[in-house]
């Protein structure tokens, strides 16, 4: 009965492994577990079958055993041609192949326990520094072989006979199958039943460990062994460590097998260290600080950045706490898990801000290539204007001028009459050229701003400003300018008040306006309020003034160059007339995305 049923779990573990090593293959995925695998239970299955024919399955078990299924396991998720995996082939092949020529001989134990130590040792290695896809498939063979550990420490502890023999059997036919699902759920691991079992494990482990030497030593203090009684106590005793021991240890187990998640500030110090220029390297440091499978920025419904495979439970939470902006970090939880531990909140309550400050970055250093595209596209536009106005305007000017030249000089001798008036000419052509090159001057900037100021580079354009009757137009100018004022506030200034009266002038019909300029409040600070209405002209009505009012090239204008500054700009009629109303920040202005905590900054 007792050889049926150890024969019987023999071949379900045996079939289990060349089932999962078909799997394997199938997933075309770690093709050397697969294949070892197989030969692992066709050896095994060999034995049995040469056990029930009465001979000796010794050579092929110990194959199966001690040679196959260990290398199957170190090749696992996949070998690397490094020199640890390779030592740890080479190791396994030796201990496996001196097993095989000696199956029968009393060191076959040995053998066997410095295999599985090999397993150990390289699987830990793997998880420690092989790449983050590889830790999910090593956990899960981890935790079964944690499991068939225990179920076989308890069958030997126990004294269960057949029953704890044929359970150790079952329990590792559990490695193959969790083979499978490492390779065919790469981004899920079980990290809290590999957590809770190691930790319970241990804990029960230690436990009767303890109360064994107690109870030994009390046995040798007392010259007899302990009553039922006195045991009784010191269990009781002993319990009282049990939920210490367990939280320490789980710990322990978390910080050896994940990193060091159960202390917040540790693990944000890792997560700021780790944080670069992109916030796809921050979400990947919490990711891999706190074992997460995903992590992304949500802003309304649109992900601005994301790291790992969007798997398993969502646990959203704003990512600045107590901050009223949309943004949300989104983690989705580990394997087993429904909500984020006490631990997770503190640690991610504290990466957030982190987090926040590195998307502001990126977002500030986005505008800044912004701005910096827009300045030299206007810069280069502005070279071909010039470059046009020279060669369309002043370039033939100048060389009507030095053909004239060329003409007096031949005439000279010959009529000195043809000659005077040649050089008539060309003092006036160079006239002219001298008045389109001051025209090109004044539209880069006007010199009058830097002889006069703004206030008085405006009070003498005024003065040759008349309506479209031809009057003189009447401008009641109230300037309160401060003094300072950057050189493009002075030049958009002056633009959008000169262009404005000229509509006012051709288009209004009016003989008067007004002109206000002030300090003014800003959100980014100090900033100068323009504002220019003109009187209502006699005859018209308001909805004279609404009817024929055309926002034409003259608005879009003034309203580029107070939108360049950051500023803002409005016009349009009133009852009294038209109006035109800007405001130019007087600082920097600062990206409207990033708002006041940007300027904060």
């Amino acid at each position: 009965m007792n050889d049926v049923a150890e024969s019987s779990a023999l071949v379900v573990m045996c079939l289990a492994l060349i089932g999962s090593g078909v799997a394997l293959l199938a997933t075309r995925g770690s093709r050397p577990s697969a294949a070892l695998l197989i030969l692992a239970g066709a050896f095994g299955v060999t034995g049995v079958a040469m056990g029930r024919l009465g001979l000796d399955p010794a050579r092929p078990w110990t194959a199966a055993g001690v040679l196959f299924l260990p290398l199957s396991l170190i090749t696992y998720p996949r070998v690397r041609r490094s020199t640890p995996d390779l030592l740890a082939v080479t190791v396994s092949v030796a201990i496996g192949a001196a097993a095989v020529a000696y199956p029968a001989s009393e060191a076959i134990a040995v053998l066997a326990t410095a295999a599985l130590s090999v397993v150990v040792i390289r699987t830990w290695w793997a998880f420690e520094r092989g790449e983050v896809g590889e830790r999910a498939p090593l956990a899960w063979v981890a935790l079964a072989l944690l499991v068939a550990l225990c179920v076989s420490f308890v069958g030997a502890f126990g004294g269960l006979g057949l029953v704890g023999t044929v359970a150790a059997m079952l329990s590792l036919a559990l490695i193959g199958p969790a083979m499978v699902v490492g390779v065919r759920a790469p981004t899920t691991s079980p990290r809290g039943a590999l957590v809770w079992v190691t930790v319970t494990f241990t804990t029960v482990a230690g436990y009767m460990a303890a109360f064994g030497l107690v109870a030994a030593m009390v046995e040798l203090l007392l010259g007899s062994p302990p009553t039922v009684g006195v045991q009784g106590l010191l269990a009781a005793a002993l319990a009282l460590g049990v939920h210490p021991l367990r939280h320490v240890l789980r710990g322990v187990v978390e910080e050896l097998l994940f990193g060091r998640r159960r202390d917040p500030l540790d693990a944000a110090a890792r997560v700021a260290g780790s944080v670069g220029d992109e916030p796809e390297s921050a979400l990947e440091a919490i990711r891999d600080a706190l074992g997460l499978p995903y992590a992304a920025v949500v802003a309304g419904g649109v992900t601005l950045a994301e790291s790992g495979s969007r798997v398993g439970t969502e646990a959203v939470r704003p990512l600045e706490p107590g901050s009223p902006g949309t943004r949300q970090l989104v983690v989705c939880l580990r394997s087993g898990e429904l909500r984020l531990s006490r631990d997770d909140e503190q640690v991610l309550s504290l990466v957030g801000p982190l987090l926040a400050q590195t998307l502001r970055a990126h977002e500030l250093a986005a505008e800044v290539r912004a701005s910096r595209v827009t300045v030299i596209s206007g810069v280069e536009d502005e070279r071909r204007r010039l470059r046009r106005d020279l060669h369309d305007g002043l370039g033939p000017r100048l060389t009507g001028i030095a053909f004239t030249a060329d003409a007096a000089i031949n005439t000279l001798r010959s009529d000195g009459g043809a000659t005077v008036a040649l050089l008539s000419d060309l003092r006036a052509e160079a006239a002219a050229a001298i008045i389109e090159i001051r025209g090109l001057v004044d539209g880069l900037r006007p010199p009058s701003l830097d002889e006069l100021g703004l206030v008085g580079a405006l009070r003498l354009q005024l003065q040759l400003l008349r309506s479209a009757s031809g009057q003189p137009l009447a401008v009641e100018l109230d300037a309160n300018v401060p003094s300072g004022l950057p050189a493009a506030v002075e030049v958009a200034a002056y633009r959008i008040v000169t262009e404005a009266l000229s509509n006012v002038a051709r288009h209004a019909g009016s003989t008067r306006a007004i002109v206000r300029l002030e300090p003014s409040d800003h959100p980014g600070g100090r900033a100068l309020l323009i504002e220019v209405r003109d009187g209502q002209a006699e005859g018209r009505t308001a909805e004279d003034t609404v009817k024929a009012w055309r926002p034409g090239v003259g608005l879009g204008s003034m309203r580029e160059r107070a939108e360049e500054l950051g500023g803002s700009f409005e016009a349009g009629p009133t009852q009294a007339g038209g109006y035109v109303l800007a405001v130019l920040p007087l600082t920097a202005p600062v990206p409207a995305r990033l708002g006041a905590t940007a300027a904060e900054e």
